[in-house]
């Protein structure tokens, strides 16, 4: 019998027959389905490094292609006023000899075309918005229109792009170990109560009396919550199907735990018996030789029982009847199929994005239409 506050006026217990651990299985749920894994592979400290980095790189890259376009304006405005004060002395020598051809019209055009051309990129205004584009595009491995002509924008934009070559892979890596990792943030009955794991008993009469009449706050909102919810039948079933449900994953089972390891032993794959966790329901769960208040075969029942303790008998019961836990030996071997609750975080993204998109568009035909009707 379990040892219970409520028996011990009319029952005298002797002595543990076997060790019985009585409690919740489950299957540890993925890491993903609990926290979101991408802003999991940077401490906050290598966040905040991170992002004042790139923030530098384009502070410099900004100042460094704006004085860039400055000075090749400057450049181009003096190579214009040279060339036209040859070509007019030279236009000035040539005109009593001669008239220009067909293929010099084509071949100055082409010259024009040419310069023209060469000077779109200098005369376009660098703005901030260039530099966030060129940095954002930098980090996701993309590449941008603005780029530098001068040794210290292109040394600043070497150093932003092999910054984020090391930061990307590093991030890939841990990415890719974390979907593969399961979460052991399911400690308490508390934490229990809290995740998105189901629940369900096992069908036997003690353990029906056992959940309805608990007392703690933690057990009744357990048995309110997921065994038993207000107009749904209570999740009391048998062994197979509770375990069948548990090896799918996210749900816990309240199992006697040797029984359950046995099913786990002979029915789970390898990789299915990793991140299997034990977590008790109630306090004390081994089993007592009783006898009835005030009996005189109390002690030597005792005394008979010690005598099999000491003699190796009840661990040799104990070694034959009962299933220790499956060790997990294919926890590195196994493939992980990646779900779509692993990526939710970055389809959220791509959403938010396509609506702050959409919303700007509408922003602008609408300020457009309203500027075109003044």
């Amino acid at each position: 019998m379990f040892l219970l506050s409520e028996r011990l006026g009319v029952i005298d217990f002797t002595v543990m027959t076997l060790p019985t651990k009585v409690g919740f299985l489950f299957r540890q749920p993925p890491l993903s389905s609990v926290r979101n894994i991408f802003t999991l592979p940077f401490d906050g400290h290598v966040w905040a490094c991170c992002v004042a980095l790139i923030t530098l790189c384009g502070i410099v890259l900004y100042y460094t292609l704006r004085w860039e376009r400055r000075e090749d304006r400057a450049s181009q405005k003096a190579s214009k006023e040279v060339s036209i004060g040859d070509n007019t002395v030279i236009g000035n020598k040539r005109s009593d000899r001669m008239k220009p051809g067909p293929g010099d019209w084509a071949d100055s055009s082409i010259k024009e075309g040419l310069v023209e051309s060469t000077t779109i990129d200098s005369d376009r205004t660098v703005s901030w918005s260039d530099v966030v584009l060129l940095s954002l595009g930098a980090v996701c491995q993309q590449g941008s229109p603005i780029e530098s002509h001068g040794p210290s924008g292109r040394i600043a934009s070497l150093l932003l792009f092999v910054v984020v070559i090391f930061l990307y892979t590093s991030y890939s890596a841990s990415i890719v170990v974390l979907l593969q990792s399961t979460t052991g943030s399911i400690r308490t009955l508390k934490d229990l109560l809290e995740s998105p794991l189901g629940m369900g008993v096992e069908d036997i009469v003690y353990t029906r009396y056992l959940f309805k009449n608990q007392s703690e706050p933690v057990h009744k909102a357990i048995y309110n919550k997921k065994i038993a919810p207000p107009g749904t039948k209570p999740r009391f079933m048998d062994i197979g199907k509770g375990m069948e449900m548990m090896r799918k994953g996210f749900f816990a089972f309240h199992i006697e735990a040797s029984s359950g390891y046995k099913i786990i032993l002979e029915t789970f794959e390898e990789s299915e018996k990793c991140g299997i966790t034990l977590l008790p329901y109630i306090g004390n769960t081994d089993n007592y030789l009783s006898v009835r208040k005030g009996s005189p075969y109390r002690e030597l029942v005792t005394v008979a029982y010690r005598k099999l303790q000491e003699r190796g008998f009840q661990q040799r019961a104990l070694n034959r009847y009962y299933t220790n836990k499956p060790e997990c030996t294919a926890r590195d071997s196994s493939f992980v199929s990646v779900g779509l609750i692993d990526f939710y975080p970055a389809i959220l993204v791509l959403v938010y994005g396509l609506m702050c998109a959409a919303g700007t568009l509408i922003l602008e035909l609408l300020v457009n239409k309203r500027c075109g009707m003044t």
